[in-house]
């Protein structure tokens, strides 16, 4: 297999470059040979190969970085500018900024008058402030991948090279007109450039693969080859889906399915927390900062963005059992939980607040009540032993201690009409619900996200009503219902755009229940306004007698990013 890759690699340049001699009979291209056919732009123009850009360079860079770290012999250490003062430093510091060498940098040490430090120190001294210039604007703004033809709709099968650059400009030409040896990637070096475990391939073949297969790529082909832009020729393909799980599934991955329910589209950059502020929602998140660990310290990833993974920790405050239809307010019920990664654990509190607004205020006919304390929970993880599986959805609670009676009835007991025990003036509790789902999701054109779930949901509904005669009578319970079944859900998130918007609709219980909501960016990335909207219709049979028909809950978020 490895020989007929080889030939087929050869035959490749062959048809790159007519004029570079290649020993077919051999069929093994030498290093250089690669080298000299693909540092020239100009070969690309006849070959029969595909180029792509790679879009998202995070990972990539992750792994090249990481590599010129560890050839780097000299230690980078902040301690180093101690042992100078602010002229010696400051001299240095525009010497490297301006790229000169060494024995130049040494000769306007001389010229300033200044004592010249020992090469190990002046040594160490450049390359912190080498370090620190790539840190700040040299990093890696281009891969290209050169791979055998792909056919009409399909993936490339092999990856012949791989060109870097951090050369700052839009220009393809330019780009890849001069590229240096060291900034060229061929197949054997792609295979034999070894990652650890936290990237999701072994090798940086493996990597790029993920690019081609996840179709993280721009095709410049057509422009490459002297045809001018892709779109120019050929019609931009719409409806093109790739999963959002990636061949190990790890926490980036579940981040995204998490950002599809909680409808955050936004990418915050480099901001750690976000706050929702709304009536019948208060939440914070803080998530940690993008980067990675190179042995000496934390790198911090400036071209990422901090909700990429999921929240270290936060709080929120929540009216609602999305998970059996009964949005907001008229849920009664209220939650207090913490959050972390993706789990959120906490308590169900023995009021119901301010839910007398979705009467005062969204003018809805209410039927439940509240009772005591309870805990509630809401789990998504994946299922590792499963290559490229989704993500399981678990969420319940349970309430404790007897119900309250529902205030706002506002019944006379002391009313020679009133009648006890009589059921049809029930007040109603939700003693305990859960539900569990697998998902997977999708993103089709990047910026439309989808979350499919399938699975089942179950909670059981009390009847507490006064029961007795006028001289004695107890509030307590007068009987259960125990609702179950099959239950699934779709939720959609468009990205991008000025206005972001989503939706959701799930079934359950011969019932849906949906949301819809628009996101207006008042100051990008650190302020925006969010309109809700959700509700239930009871679509396929006659309502329970704690429900409505349907219920519409309007609601207005203010997000603050900071």
């Amino acid at each position: 297999m490895k020989n007929i890759l080889k030939i087929c690699v050869s035959l490749i340049i062959f048809g790159l470059a007519m004029n570079i001699s290649v020993n077919a009979q051999d069929g093994d291209p030498t290093k250089s040979q690669m080298e000299n056919v693909l540092k020239s732009f100009k070969n690309y123009r006849f070959g029969t190969i595909n180029i792509y850009k790679v879009k998202n360079l995070s990972e990539l860079r992750r792994a090249l970085e990481a590599k010129e770290m560890a050839d780097n012999p000299i230690k980078i250490d902040e301690k180093i500018l101690e042992k100078f003062d602010n002229q010696m430093k400051t001299l240095v510091k525009g010497e490297v900024e301006a790229e000169s060498s060494a024995i130049e940098i040494a000769d306007q040490i001389l010229n300033q008058g200044l004592p010249l430090p020992s090469t190990e120190e002046l040594d160490q001294l450049v390359a912190y402030y080498v370090a620190t210039k790539i840190g700040v604007k040299e990093r890696y703004e281009h891969s290209y991948l050169i791979t055998s033809r792909a056919a009409y709709g399909e993936v490339p099968e092999h990856i012949i090279g791989m060109l870097v650059s951090k050369k700052n400009i839009s220009n393809m030409e330019k780009v890849l007109k001069n590229v240096s040896n060291d900034d060229i990637y061929t197949y054997d070096e792609l295979k034999l450039f070894p990652l650890d475990s936290s990237f999701a391939s072994e090798n940086l073949y493996g990597l790029m693969e993920e690019v081609i297969v996840q179709r993280n790529y721009e095709n410049r082909t057509l422009e490459a080859q002297g045809l001018g832009k892709t779109t120019w020729f050929t019609d931009r393909k719409y409806g093109v889906a790739r999963s959002l799980s990636s061949k190990y599934l790890n926490t980036s991955d579940v981040q995204k399915f998490v950002r599809i329910s909680e409808g955050q589209p936004g990418d915050m950059e480099l901001k750690r927390n976000e706050v929702v502020l709304s009536p019948d929602l208060v939440s914070w998140r803080r998530y940690p900062l993008p980067g990675w660990d190179d042995g000496e310290g934390f790198i911090v990833d400036s071209f990422s963005y901090s909700n990429v993974a999921l929240p270290e920790i936060g709080f929120e405050l929540r009216y609602g059992m999305d998970e059996i239809n009964f949005p907001s307010f008229w849920s009664e019920r209220v939650s207090a939980s913490a959050v972390w990664q993706g789990t959120k654990l906490g308590l169900i509190l023995p009021t119901d607040g301010w839910a007398h607004l979705s009467k005062d205020v969204a003018d809805q006919d209410r039927r439940l009540t509240h009772g005591g304390i309870g805990l509630t929970g809401s789990f998504d993880f994946p299922m590792k032993v499963i290559p490229k599986s989704g993500v399981f959805h678990f969420a319940g609670g349970v309430i404790f201690g007897d119900a309250e009676e529902a205030s706002y009835k506002n019944r006379n007991l002391e009313s020679s009409s009133f009648i006890f025990d009589n059921k049809e003036d029930s007040d109603f509790l939700v003693r305990y619900d859960a539900q569990l789902h697998y998902t997977f999701g999708m993103a089709v054109d990047y910026d439309y996200w989808l979350r499919f779930g399938l699975g089942a949901t179950v909670y059981s509904m009390e009847m507490w009503n006064y029961q007795g005669t006028a001289d004695e009578f107890e509030f307590k319970m007068n009987g259960s219902e125990t609702i179950g079944g099959i239950s699934g859900k779709v939720e959609f998130m468009k990205k991008s755009g000025t206005t972001p918007f989503g939706a959701s609709i799930q079934y359950f219980d011969e019932a849906l229940g949906t949301n819809i909501w628009l996101q207006i960016p008042i100051i990008d990335n650190t302020l925006a306004i969010r309109l809700d909207a959700k509700g239930y219709f009871v679509a396929f049979r006659d309502r329970h007698k704690w429900e409505d028909y349907s219920v519409i809950m309007p609601m207005v978020r203010l997000i603050v990013n900071f």
